[in-house]
């Protein structure tokens, strides 16, 4: 592992140091776009503009975008979890309201 992703130079695209990062290389600068969310979102309105992939029907469309978005809110608790259960062993409060919300016991 090299966390490439932590030097300099991919920090002046995504100063989160996380991986994916989309790079559109058809503007002038290229273009960076973080957050997995984002990427897809940016795909669609940048590149699928005869909506192959995306939805000509609104109500599909405010359902996927739904989905996506429950699925980006709860990526990040899901993605925290170990240090969420290694705070549990001290009284930390946000810790415990945070994975109370994820109706995790403790």
């Amino acid at each position: 592992m090299t966390n490439e992703q932590k030097k300099d130079w991919y920090l002046r695209l995504n100063p989160n140091g996380r991986i994916p990062i989309l790079l559109d290389h058809t503007k002038s600068p290229p273009f960076p776009v973080m957050e997995t969310s984002a990427e897809l979102l940016y795909l669609l309105k940048d590149k699928d503009k005869d909506d192959v992939f995306g939805f000509k029907d609104e109500l599909e469309r405010s359902q996927a975008l739904q989905w996506l978005f429950f699925w980006h809110g709860s990526g990040t608790l899901c993605s925290n979890f170990p240090t969420f259960a290694q705070a549990m062993l001290t009284p930390d409060p946000y810790a415990r309201c945070a994975l109370s919300r994820a109706n995790v016991p403790f």
